[in-house]
């Protein structure tokens, strides 16, 4: 029997042809898989952002929600410990009621950024802290706010200038305030660098607070003004030389106006004073003098120093002159010392003959 012989196969050798469809299967490949892995890591760097930026809106949520109830003004009074006035003995004291406003507000403050580089802002808790019985510089603090207490504690945070006058509306004096709030009532003590300076107790008696620096400036400005307004007016009295001097008494008469005074596009509140001697009646112009007022609310009692400079080319100094003195409570009484370019000239004792401020 003839037996069938199976054809030997041999494989066939691969041609340049052959290579080129191997490499482009090769590239293709490659890139397919390139394109699943990066499909497969997108979903989880947009699900890692979005969930920073819900943490972020629950913790802005968290802490308006928790700022809400504490956010208003509250007025009252703070009794302080007061030296005795003309008193001897220096370690007695009398205790004051002061009327007193705080305001409480937020502000926005950055944290950072988060890890798309957008700035992350949450709202804090500031202080806005007012003595109403004078008009001084706002002391702004920084506020921690305890919830689940109601225990507030507050110090400083902001420097600027603290006389009324300044263009400045915050200062810091080294103050700590330590309260509860209770509903609407808000109790606590103020503590300076030298010690407790008082207890409070206020009301809530607004939502609305001071908190932007134009606001805040506008009554500042409001405020000093009215009080400079209610210090003005004609005074007139008689400066009493020292004794063993030679000089006789004289009268003299100031008339202090309030004014407003721009400056660098800002409005401020001054003191102006007009110095005459209703003796020289031929010339009243040669003793006339038109002096800066600076009214210092810092001291107690507040001091109010009048002066003029200038001169001329023969006495450079010729117009120098400084009246420093004190208003009593009433303001209507005057008492003092007046100083030229020759020295101390006299005593002054001063009335004020109109209520009605001088505009």
């Amino acid at each position: 029997m003839n037996q069938k012989i199976k054809p030997q196969i041999f494989p066939r050798l691969l041609q340049k042809g052959d290579l080129m469809k191997i490499s482009r299967m090769m590239l293709g490949l490659t890139l397919s898989t390139s394109m699943i892995a990066c499909s497969g890591a997108a979903p989880s760097m947009g699900s890692s952002a979005n969930q920073e930026t819900r943490r972020y809106q629950d913790d802005r949520t968290k802490l308006e929600n928790k700022f809400v109830g504490v956010v208003g003004t509250y007025d009252g009074s703070m009794k302080i410990y007061q030296r005795v006035k003309d008193g001897s003995d220096t370690s007695q004291y009398d205790v004051v009621d002061i009327p007193l406003q705080i305001g409480i507000y937020t502000e926005e403050v950055s944290t950072g950024k988060d890890s798309q580089g957008e700035a992350k802002v949450l709202p804090t808790l500031k202080m806005r802290y007012r003595q109403m019985d004078t008009v001084r510089s706002d002391i702004i603090l920084d506020v921690r706010y305890v919830e689940e207490t109601g225990e507030i504690h507050a110090s400083s945070a902001v420097s600027g200038n603290g006389g009324a006058g300044g263009n400045s509306n915050t200062s810091t004096s080294g103050t700590t305030i330590n309260a509860v709030l209770s509903g609407a009532n808000l109790t606590g003590e103020v503590i300076r660098a030298a010690g407790k300076l008082g207890t409070f107790s206020l009301n809530l008696s607004s939502r609305e607070v001071i908190s932007s620096s134009s606001e805040a400036d506008r009554d500042f400005f409001d405020r000093t003004l009215n009080l400079y307004k209610n210090i003005s007016g004609v005074y007139t009295g008689t400066v009493t030389p020292p004794e063993g001097s030679t000089a006789k008494p004289f009268p003299i008469k100031i008339v202090l106006s309030a004014v407003q005074i721009s400056e660098d596009g800002n409005l401020r509140a001054a003191l102006k004073a007009n110095y005459t001697r209703p003796d020289f009646i031929a010339d009243p112009t040669i003793s006339e003098r038109f002096m800066d007022v600076y009214y210092r609310l810092d001291t107690t009692p507040a001091q109010l120093i009048m002066s003029s400079k200038g001169g001329t080319p023969q006495i450079p100094d010729a117009y120098f002159m400084t009246i420093t003195g004190e208003l009593d409570e009433t303001n209507h009484r005057y008492e003092g010392d007046l100083v030229d370019r020759r020295g101390f000239v006299g005593h002054v004792v001063l009335t004020r003959e109109k209520k009605t401020a001088v505009q």
